[in-house]
């Protein structure tokens, strides 16, 4: 049997030739069950990889008070309030991943909002009056340190948050109708180049923490916290993001 050349089209432009041998393609078909509905070409499905909300300190600080509970129900299709508008998408997504910065992830809204630990601290001065020195002060921490903020970044802070992320994502989450992905951004940003990486996890299992340029600059320290978790069945995905930006 001669071999098939079979070509695939892909959105992005690119086009990739897969040969198989025809006698292989011929075994692995001959058992299918013709009663069950086959798509030999997939399906293709819509979604966004990376989305911000007002858990991101940069958004929060460009006045974004969406939550990733709002995100979630915004692909799905639900109206949601957008800087005072209620806006709808006209055909839902299939999947979302909320990927927030990892670094000091949820701090700046929960400091806006005069949640614990941060009511009565005078962070939230610092958030809102005059030129607001502290959006400033967080910012250049998280793009490019070297000092780290340690009160905004104690392992119950950032352990809590991101179990809140979890906990949004799976609510969210159903089989077979829409995916909520659970996902963060290691944000490191020296001397303005973006080498941001975005990690997505699939679930069930996922890290304690997530891994943030506050813990490590170094993408090599990153790909090592993936590793390990995947050592202990978290599955996950890393996207480079911002490359255009990268220098």
């Amino acid at each position: 049997m001669k071999p098939l050349l079979i070509k695939i089209h892909l959105l992005a432009g690119f086009i990739i030739y897969i040969v198989t041998a025809g006698s292989a393609l011929a075994d692995a078909t001959k058992d299918i069950d013709e009663s069950v509905p086959v798509n030999p070409l997939r399906n293709v499905y819509f979604g966004d990889v990376h989305l911000h909300t007002s858990n991101s300190y940069d958004a929060a600080w460009a006045g974004t008070r969406t939550t990733p509970r709002d995100a979630y129900r915004y692909a799905q299709g639900y109206p949601v309030d957008y800087f005072g508008h209620m806006v709808k998408r006209k055909a839902p997504l299939d999947f979302l991943a909320v990927s927030d910065h990892a670094e000091y992830l949820g701090v700046t809204i929960q400091i806006l909002q005069d949640k614990e630990p941060f009511a009565g601290t005078g962070w939230k001065e610092q958030l809102t009056e005059g030129d607001r020195p502290g959006f400033g002060k967080i910012m250049r921490s998280a793009f490019s340190g070297p000092d780290v903020i340690d009160e905004l970044n104690t392992d119950k802070i950032k352990r809590g948050n991101w179990q809140s992320v979890i906990d949004v994502a799976n609510e969210f989450n159903q089989p077979g109708k829409f995916t909520a992905f659970v996902a963060f951004e290691w944000s490191t940003t020296p001397g303005g180049s973006h080498l941001h990486r975005v990690a997505i996890f699939p679930g069930p299992k996922y890290p304690d923490a997530p891994f943030s340029a506050l813990d490590s600059r170094h993408p090599e320290d990153l790909w090592r916290y993936i590793d390990n978790y995947r050592a202990k069945g978290v599955d996950s995905l890393l996207i480079p993001h911002n490359p255009n930006l990268s220098n």
